[in-house]
């Protein structure tokens, strides 16, 4: 195997991969064909390989050069017989597709279709639309070759014949059948922790092969498998194509019907959902997708202000509990703006919902936020969210850009953004700091949880090319390594794990990909140390503790700037004018004032 090209080894892996873990999703017709690509000799393999890695047009023979396959151990009609290549097969339009530029202008000047000074003029893609319209037009067109011209006979050749005599060229493709197993079924399957694009978890794991991508390591161990059967594994793909394809409902009819339908499937595939699946795996279901797809319809009702249906969709969401818990907040939240402002329920039907979603364990802190102030947009209670954050001013004039582009402020001769001038700020004020927002913590955390994000929980690995478990932006995650967090934690508030523990892990998974990590923007450790160090054992591991318990929240919403001065650490939130504070970005500075770490509002108004 070391000896392999690097697109070879890849493939191996997934190839064999899908038959020792998914052969009970394939047809015997399908294992045979794996089998069969499997069994090819080194150079029709590789060749194989290659053109699955390339589009899926018709390829001609004499420009596939590659160093490592030796093109005359290529047995094309091997290949054919077994199917998996279509050879010389094409259509009129496949084979002129395949000629030169020069080919081109030939064979318009010798069908009589240009002649050779207009030839000359033309570019491949209008000479190959003259060749083909002319076809169209004769489909019966014959011409026969004599002393270099043209002329009508009876015993002329057609316009496809005359291409492949003349040029003497072949053409290949791949088979329909490979293609289809190949796109829809085999790296899906492989690849099924990023649903959206395996091809670019295929790019990734090349990458990995030539050494310019590094994945971290992991144990893979299963106890479940994704898909019971065939028919679960096309209806998940069938839900992932019907959320891309959402947005082309085109009206408010068609809009209302399909949401209808899609309720009733919901509903249907709920009574029948095996509830004994850990929460995270249902991601693999079209349970899930096809929620995610109401919420979707839902926006789309919502912007043609059909509130009513809107309202159904999301209290049909939020009566159930088996799938998307990290979605809930933002449903109830909807769910109540939409009936408050909307529909102007009553106070009673308002109060009724907001004490339920509070009442929600899944509803996060930004969440909760949001609703409490839609509870005093109607009552006459106000909710004192108890945030009083130090606010420093900076009046600075600014020049508005063109349409779509942010306000860029004038410092010292130079047009800089909002947060630059910020930071320029304090850095007159001794600071030394960075851009960051949230991604200064989500390092940190990476590099402290590092073996625990990866440690081995059955089923979170599906393949060796993945950055974070599965289960890491759910409940799951934090439940299923407990023990192991929750000391952790328990060492950075002790200060048993100290800056030292932290470099070296640094040093040790350097260069290899994380969720959260940014090698590029922090290749000085020296600036992830002193955050380190200045933020206090106890403001550490509160920080540490909410990215753990709730990833998918957290990781947004930190202030914009990172700032140190001798062994003190100050977060400052940049707000321009007429710009507020999300609710999340409330609920960090609500957490790091409760532990005594230096934030602060830096308000920038306009002379």
């Amino acid at each position: 195997m070391s000896n392999l090209p690097y697109y070879q080894k890849v493939y191996l892996d997934i190839f064999n991969g899908i038959l020792s873990v998914h052969s009970n999703l394939l047809t015997d017709d399908e294992i045979s064909t794996v089998n069969d690509v499997l069994q090819l000799e080194a150079d029709p393999q590789r060749f194989m390989f290659r053109l699955l890695n390339r589009n899926r047009a018709w390829l001609r023979l004499d420009r596939l050069h590659y160093d490592e396959i030796q093109m005359g151990s290529v047995d094309l009609d091997l290949l054919s017989r077994k199917d998996l290549l279509q050879v010389d097969c094409g259509h009129l339009i496949d084979w002129i597709s395949c000629l030169k530029l020069e080919e081109l202008r030939t064979l318009a000047v010798q069908c009589g279709v240009a002649d050779s000074a207009e030839a000359k003029r033309l570019n491949s893609q209008e000479l190959n639309a003259i060749l083909t319209s002319t076809r169209q037009r004769s489909k019966q067109l014959k011409i026969s070759f004599d002393g270099g011209l043209v002329r009508a006979s009876d015993h002329s050749i057609d316009l496809k014949q005359m291409v492949k005599d003349k040029f003497k060229i072949r053409i290949v493709k791949l088979s329909n059948k490979i293609v289809s197993l190949h796109d829809h079924l085999i790296l899906p399957l492989f690849f099924i922790s990023n649903p959206d694009d395996p091809v670019e978890d295929l790019r990734g794991a090349m990458l990995a092969q030539v050494e310019k991508r590094k994945y971290p390591s992991y144990h893979i161990i299963r106890s479940h498998p994704l898909f019971v059967d065939r028919e679960a594994f096309e209806q998940y793909r069938e839900a992932v194509y019907m959320l891309r394809s959402l947005s082309g409902i085109p009206d408010a009819i068609s809009l209302k019907e399909e949401c209808c339908n899609l309720l009733e499937s919901f509903k249907w595939l709920l009574d029948r959902e095996d509830r004994t699946r850990t929460c995270f795996l249902r991601r693999f279901t079209p349970l899930w997708l096809m929620a995610k797809c109401l919420e979707s319809l839902a926006s789309a009702l919502e912007s043609m202000k059909e509130y009513s249906i809107a309202v159904n969709v999301f209290a049909a969401l939020l009566d159930q509990s088996a799938v998307c818990h990290g979605r809930r907040g933002d449903w109830w939240e909807r769910l109540i703006l939409d009936s408050h402002k909307h529909l102007k329920c009553d106070g009673t039907v308002l109060e009724s919902l907001i004490a339920c979603a509070l009442e929600d364990p899944h509803v996060r802190m930004g969440s909760r936020l949001a609703i409490s102030k839609r509870y005093e947009k109607f009552s006459n209670d106000s909710l004192d969210d108890g945030l009083s954050v130090p606010t420093d001013l900076l009046i600075k004039e600014h020049i508005r850009g063109a349409k779509g582009q942010s306000v860029k402020y004038e410092w010292e001769g130079e047009l800089i953004g909002v947060e630059q001038m910020a930071l320029r700020y304090y850095q007159e004020q001794g600071w030394s700091g960075m851009h960051s927002e949230s991604g200064m913590f989500t390092m940190i955390f990476a590099l402290i949880f590092w073996d625990i994000i990866f440690c081995s929980v059955p089923d979170t690995f599906q393949t060796p090319y993945q950055i974070c478990p599965l289960d890491f932006r759910t409940d799951s995650f934090y439940l299923s390594r407990k023990t192991l967090i929750d000391d952790r934690l328990a060492d950075i508030e002790t200060g048993k794990y100290t800056g030292r523990d932290l470099l070296s892990s640094y040093t040790r998974h350097m260069g290899t990909m994380c969720v959260g990590v940014n090698w590029e923007a922090y290749e000085d450790e020296e600036s992830l140390l002193q955050v380190f160090n200045s933020l206090g054992t106890k403001a550490r591991s509160v920080i540490m503790k909410a990215l753990a318990l709730d990833y998918h929240n957290y990781a947004s919403g930190m202030p914009d700037l990172v700032l140190w001065k001798e062994n003190k650490i100050m977060l400052v939130e940049v707000k321009s004018e007429n710009d507020r504070l999300s609710d999340q970005q409330k609920s960090w500075l609500m957490i790091f004032l409760e532990h005594k770490v230096d934030v602060r509002l830096l308000k920038v108004k306009s002379k």
